[in-house]
């Protein structure tokens, strides 16, 4: 069988190896591989297929030959190429190299000509200067013999007042060859060329004062040209030119500070762009312009708003007008300096603080921080006023007996956000208005001032007032958490405190000393907070604790040793004795208290401490009273409804001793002869034998019954 083989069988995309040879097996039907018809059956032929295999192995052997021969031809074709390819690039190497060789030679001879073409133009240029200076001498000579011969110039030049630039430039000349003449000789000459020489200057300073007024921009720059020879005339002109334009700087229109600097800011960019068409120095004409803006126009504005509030001592206004214009006015100064404005690179930071801010910036601080600590005082003084108490004196804690109200904190979260709001403001003025060292000594001022005005006077006053109305012995009325909800503000306003130290005051202290003095009171003062918060709240919680002794001073003895015929209508209708539901009650609302004005580890600490002392209290309590069964029941629904009010704590310690003191209160209601094995089993096994014996000691019967050993 003939196979019909070709190279496209074999393409990457298409060929794979398995399927090729499955296609050779039933190319030929009669292997037996492949039946044409579903229905025939053929014997498989292993012969006839390795047969088939064979020839097609033939194939493409033959196939890879011609292949072979391809490639060889087309190798030869290739090479061929290759050759011709190699000695055209041979041939083009030596057409460059011949190239080059003619550019360089050029190059040469172009260079030597054009050495010969500079130095005659430099023979020319030297004749012709020669003969441009005789020509420029013997011009100067006729002019001069005029003034030696008639007195009075008569060239068109002179005569003519369209021609009064080159008459400047004529007459400057002369007058410089006239300070060479000898005085004896040439005193009249030099005596009428001087008049001429004035009179021209004069001249081309009204003409340019004529060409300002009317706008005439090509006009005032020849006559500003003409006049630079002039060293006078030449200052005399761009001072007229500055004091016209200042004029014409504000407008009738604008009184407010935002139209005045918006005023400057237009018309000195249309005068920069006048005088670089203009004068040829147009850096040094726009400096001076700048600074007489600000000296004459700025200057005249800012003394007369500040002055004023001054005057009328409205310090608030003057402080937010000082920081206003300023900050305007360095803004104003940025967008119209110039790099080539002035040899000085501080040359606006000194205009703008020297000439026109030294003399408020010089008592600035002082000034920052006495108002400060005034805004702060006045805002202190109307709280306690509308609370109808006084201000902290100097001397004591008040000035008069105060009657505390339970409802009352004395604190004011509104006067503690205004008083670090207004420090805030301060700051933003300081670090606008000063730098450096009286930067970060100011800051640092007005935090002491913050730290003094909330903690030391308003905190501190408020912890007194509060303190001195918890009673220090025996209560006659419940205590209220009072001090708790006054610790409670302090607390919440001490973050914001840090945060002001933190985000506006730190980031301008650049000093290391400052900062570490600054953090050394902000200690001091914190930890006297700490210190009077500690101590009222251990006088609170005394206070507390001494309203439950009192509140359990109502338990009758009778309480937890009922007659047994009344046990029915004693323990089965009741779940605790009534001197209990007034301490539960109590210790719920106090609670409430903590819980609500206290947060995190400070919480958890004053829930414990409470906790604890209620907790010796009760025990204290219990060991009172003797107790019969009835009674032990009794005393077993006290401990339950403790412990459930002591749950709200959220303490696993309190939980667990409150747990053991009504596990202990279970002495009470066992059998006398079963009480030993009881406290050797849970969840008496633990206690302490010392502490087991006294509870044991409080049992009604344990005179009676000699069984109560360990």
């Amino acid at each position: 069988m003939a196979f019909n083989i070709s190279s496209k069988d074999f393409e990457p995309d298409i060929f794979a190896l398995k399927g090729y040879v499955e296609k050779l097996a039933k190319m030929d039907p009669s292997t037996g591989v492949v039946s044409q018809n579903v229905n025939e059956k053929r014997q498989f032929d292993p012969v006839r297929l390795l047969n088939t295999f064979k020839e097609s192995i033939n194939a493409l052997k033959e196939l890879s030959n011609r292949n072979q021969r391809r490639v060889e031809k087309l190798e030869q074709v290739c090479s061929q190429q290759e050759r011709e390819h190699e000695a055209r690039i041979r041939e083009l190497d030596h057409l460059y190299t011949d190239a080059f060789r003619n550019f360089q030679g050029l190059e040469d001879r172009i260079t030597y000509v054009a050495t010969k073409v500079v130095h005659l133009g430099d023979q020319l240029e030297s004749s012709n200067n020669r003969r441009a200076r005789d020509f420029e001498a013997e011009t100067l000579m006729r002019y001069l013999a005029e003034f030696y011969v008639s007195g009075k110039p008569s060239s068109p030049v002179f005569t003519d007042p369209g021609q009064l630039p080159q008459a400047a430039d004529i007459i400057f000349k002369l007058n410089m060859l006239a300070q060479e003449l000898p005085y004896e000789k040439y005193e009249n000459v030099k005596r009428r060329i001087s008049i001429k020489y004035v009179e021209i200057e004069t001249a081309l300073v009204k003409n340019f004062q004529e060409a300002h007024i009317s706008a005439d921009v090509p006009r005032m720059k020849v006559y500003a040209y003409a006049l630079q020879q002039f060293s006078k005339g030449h200052s005399d002109c761009v001072d007229s030119f500055i004091n016209s334009s200042i004029k014409k700087t504000v407008s009738s229109q604008a009184t407010s500070t935002d139209h005045i600097f918006l005023d400057v800011e237009k018309h000195s960019a249309k005068v920069r762009d006048q005088i670089e068409f203009v004068f040829e120095s147009p850096e040094m004409v726009n400096t001076r312009f700048i600074q007489n803006v600000f000296e004459k126009v700025l200057l005249k504005h800012i003394t007369a708003t500040l002055d004023k509030l001054l005057t009328e001592k409205k310090t608030t206004e003057y402080l937010m007008q000082l920081h206003e214009l300023y900050t305007k006015t360095t803004r104003l100064a940025s967008k119209l300096s110039r790099p080539d404005m002035s040899s000085d690179p501080g040359f606006m930071s000194k205009l703008t603080k020297g000439t026109l801010f030294n003399k408020y910036l010089s008592f600035y601080s002082t000034s920052e921080v006495d108002h400060l600590q005034k805004r702060c005082s006045k805002m202190l003084a109307q709280y306690y006023e509308s609370l109808d108490i006084p201000k902290r004196s100097q001397g004591g804690l008040r000035s008069r007996v105060l009657k505390v109200s339970p409802d009352e904190t004395y604190i004011s979260e509104d006067v503690c956000a205004s008083i670090i709001y207004e420090s805030k403001k301060a700051v933003c003025r300081c670090k606008e208005l000063i730098t450096d060292r009286e930067l970060s000594d100011t800051v640092t001022q007005i935090y002491l001032k913050v730290l003094d005005m909330l903690c030391s006077e308003h905190f501190d006053y408020a912890l007194d007032i509060v303190f001195s109305s918890i009673p220090s012995s025996q209560p006659h009325s419940a205590p209220s958490g009072q001090f708790f909800m006054v610790v409670g503000l302090i607390n919440a306003q001490m973050p914001l405190i840090e945060n002001l130290f933190r985000e506006v005051i730190a980031p301008c202290i650049k000093y290391p000393q400052v900062a570490s003095n600054c953090l050394e009171k902000k200690r001091k003062v914190i930890t006297n907070i700490e210190q009077k918060v500690e101590q009222g709240i251990i006088r609170c919680l005394n206070s507390m604790l001494n309203w439950v002794r009192r509140l359990l001073s109502a338990q009758q003895k009778s309480d937890f040793k009922p007659e047994e015929m009344k046990m029915d209508e004693t323990t089965l209708t009741a779940n605790s004795t009534n001197a209990c539901s007034e301490v539960v009650r109590y210790v719920c609302e106090c609670h409430r208290v903590i819980h609500n004005s206290l947060d995190g580890k400070n919480r958890e600490a004053v829930l414990t401490e409470f906790g604890t002392r209620l907790h010796r209290t009760i025990y204290e309590h219990i060991q009172q009273f003797t107790f019969n069964s009835t009674g032990g029941m009794l005393a077993i629904c006290d401990m339950n409804a403790y412990r459930k009010a002591v749950k709200l704590f959220e303490n696993k310690l309190l939980d667990q001793l409150f747990e053991n003191l009504q596990s202990l209160c279970n002495i009470f209601i066992i059998a006398s002869e079963n009480v030993k094995q009881v406290c050797s089993e849970e969840p008496l096994v633990g206690f302490d034998r010392m502490v087991l014996m006294a509870m044991m000691q409080l049992r009604a019967d344990y005179k009676k019954t000699k069984q109560f050993t360990l």
